[in-house]
């Protein structure tokens, strides 16, 4: 639940400067936030958790990616703010007769998000992106651009996904029987960005100002680095998007979150041995109504951040 509502109320993470990109950066207005935000109060969480769960592989973890798309895809099928025409449209390239056998089983090129309509009759094409950066320009630059932003395994960048948005995913036309209407592109684009701790966060052209922001730091950094509250939790990838407030993940010191990093990436087998690790500092807060007669606690989140592997 409060990750549909992080979904639908988070600011968005690219420039809303017109004409900044090739197609629009998705906002709500006054009228549909208010909207959103009466239906999110009215939201059976059991029902949004039936439905996210549908989208699950068989004995497979969902990606974060999916799980933010069929949050979004809920939000846009039942809020009553917009009326959902198609999403997950598969795009296939044309079969040709030269093509092998292997290759016609290997047309599905892309698909389109979401093609909707809102209040006011206008038809919208939105591509989704939850994105998590690490900005690594020099901490006393006051402007970066969007090549200065990684991903936490060091591979994809901001302007990369950037280009793979405007440049390709929002200039395709949808297949029939969506390709007799117009359909007005935009990029529906969330996330976090990651700063070095303690610097002075720089501008960037094709950022949003009021992103939100994280801190980032290397493991030898983050072991003298002191931090507001002395207790940490390690943030597996489906608790990447709203601010931690529960009771379900292990709270730990700040000595055991740095041994508990090394143990991770030393670990040869480990599929994280070289990415940077996502953490939340959090503080406790008492539970005002629990169950749990020993009186259960909730940790609430005072700031994020990832760590980087010496490597």
């Amino acid at each position: 639940m409060v990750d549909l509502a992080w979904l639908l109320e988070s600011a968005p993470l690219l420039s809303l400067a017109p004409q900044r990109f090739s197609a629009a950066v998705q906002s709500f207005n006054t009228q549909q936030t208010c909207d959103l935000a009466t239906w999110l109060a009215q939201v059976n969480s059991s029902d949004l958790h039936t439905y996210v769960l549908q989208a699950m592989p068989h004995k497979a973890p969902m990606r974060l990616g999916r799980y933010a798309e069929r949050l979004m895809e809920y939000a846009l099928r039942y809020s009553g703010a917009f009326n959902l025409v198609a999403a997950n449209v598969p795009l296939r390239r044309t079969i040709s007769q030269t093509d092998t056998a292997d290759d016609k089983q290997h047309t599905t090129v892309g698909e389109f998000d979401y093609l909707l309509t809102d209040t006011a009759g206008q038809h919208w094409h939105w591509e989704m992106a939850v994105k998590f950066y690490l900005c690594h320009a020099e901490s006393h630059l006051t402007h970066v651009v969007a090549d200065d932003f990684k991903g936490p395994a060091g591979k994809d960048t901001l302007a990369l996904k950037l280009n793979k948005v405007f440049e390709k995913q929002l200039k395709h036309q949808p297949p029939p029987p969506y390709d007799t209407q117009s359909w007005q592109p935009a990029a529906y684009a969330r996330g976090w960005l990651f700063y070095p701790h303690g610097a002075s966060i720089p501008a960037c052209d094709a950022l949003n100002p009021h992103h939100l922001q994280g801190w980032w730091l290397g493991l030898l950094d983050f072991e003298m680095t002191k931090f507001e509250g002395a207790h940490f939790i390690h943030l597996p990838r489906l608790h990447w998007l709203a601010p931690y407030a529960l009771d379900e993940l292990p709270v730990v010191t700040q000595t055991d979150m740095v041994q508990y990093l090394r143990d991770l990436w030393s670990n040869p087998d480990g599929r994280q041995k070289d990415a940077a690790q996502m953490i939340a500092c959090v503080a406790p807060q008492p539970s005002l109504i629990t169950a749990d007669p020993s009186g259960a606690t909730l940790w609430t989140e005072l700031s994020r951040g990832f760590v980087v592997p010496p490597t």
